[in-house]
């Protein structure tokens, strides 16, 4: 995280990066997508046994009634940690068998933490990365990430100086009317930056929304 761009987190964006702590870090300790999730989907069945305050706040994001919910903790997290990552179920998530492109997760930390110059140097290197798409079951972009809606929730976090990475992707070649899976349909980052609480809690939602349109 840059120490100098200051970044706004909701509660549930600053409990979720707590939650998972160390989880969340290094990606390259991961030999597989499907073997982080599977990482992830324990440390939530141990706070569900816990009774830790993260819990509720899985269960709240994730499953919205009246979807019916899962009594054991096991399934409970596995179907959380799923949906959280864009999959309609574990078995879907398990399918996730590559290993990260951390070139990728790179440019998204940088991106996410508002340190342009090393976003602006991994573009130069590796120009393809505004094409790439997520491993999640979501597939979102970077640019998706902008609007801070319908990806894992540690990383619904709004750096100050946002529209002006979103700029630099555009710059790059992002595409706007690149498309999302979420919420059961596929959306542009407009669409969803239409419905996101976090960037117009920051005040920049207006900001981002004319440079996507």
């Amino acid at each position: 995280m840059s120490d100098s761009i200051p970044v706004y987190r909701s509660r549930d964006v600053k409990a979720s990066q707590d939650f998972y702590g160390p989880l969340l870090a290094d990606r390259r300790q991961w030999p597989s997508v499907a073997g982080h999730l599977e990482a992830l989907a324990g440390r939530l069945q141990t706070g569900f046994q816990r009774r830790e305050a993260y819990g509720e706040i899985a269960r709240k994001n994730h499953l919205p009634a009246p979807s019916p919910i899962p009594e054991n903790p096991e399934q409970l997290a596995r179907l959380c940690i799923a949906r959280e990552y864009g999959f309609p179920t574990w078995e879907a998530a398990l399918s996730a068998k590559d290993p990260y492109n951390l070139e990728f997760e790179a440019a998204l930390d940088a991106f996410l933490a508002g340190d342009l110059s090393d976003l602006a140097g991994l573009l130069q290197a590796y120009p393809d990365l505004v094409f790439q798409a997520s491993p999640y079951g979501h597939r979102a972009t970077l640019l998706h990430y902008a609007a801070c809606n319908g990806v894992e929730i540690w990383r619904q976090q709004v750096p100050k100086n946002l529209p002006e990475a979103v700029q630099l992707l555009l710059e790059a070649g992002a595409k706007p009317m690149a498309l999302a899976h979420v919420y059961g349909g596929a959306f542009t980052t407009l669409e969803l930056l239409q419905t996101s609480a976090h960037p117009a809690a920051a005040g920049i939602a207006p900001a981002l929304a004319a440079l996507l349109s």
